[in-house]
């Protein structure tokens, strides 16, 4: 009568066959693109004295296609109507780190001091 994969529209709880769930869903993808970069500057006023500055960024997409065809696997499991969703997101994150280390010897000692910010 139409539904080739079920067993009857009046028992609730049967088991649907698995191959035949797979099949209502081919077509389906999820995809992803992220770009990612980075870059510092470094410079030193003196010989014991490096400040660094580093900002770095990520842009990402994402997204998926989604087509859901009419079948009937069993009393619970079905559709009456095709259905088509396609998504898109964006996303944009950024930091900034700013380091500043001072390094000297006196003698036998050494001294590093290290500030950071991020």
């Amino acid at each position: 009568n139409g539904s080739p994969y079920g067993i009857s529209s009046a028992v609730g709880q049967e088991m649907t066959n698995p191959v035949a769930y797979v099949q209502t869903r081919l077509g389906n993808y999820n995809w992803s693109d992220d770009f990612v970069g980075n870059a510092y500057l470094e410079f030193k006023p003196i010989e014991q004295l490096t400040f660094r500055s580093t900002v770095g960024g990520k842009i990402a997409y994402w997204g998926g296609d989604f087509f859901t065809p009419v079948y009937y696997l069993s009393a619970t499991v079905g559709t009456s109507q095709n259905s088509f969703s396609r998504n898109l997101n964006k996303g944009f994150g950024w930091n900034i780190e700013n380091v500043v280390s001072y390094d000297d010897s006196f003698g036998k000692h050494n001294l590093t001091v290290l500030l950071g910010q991020g």
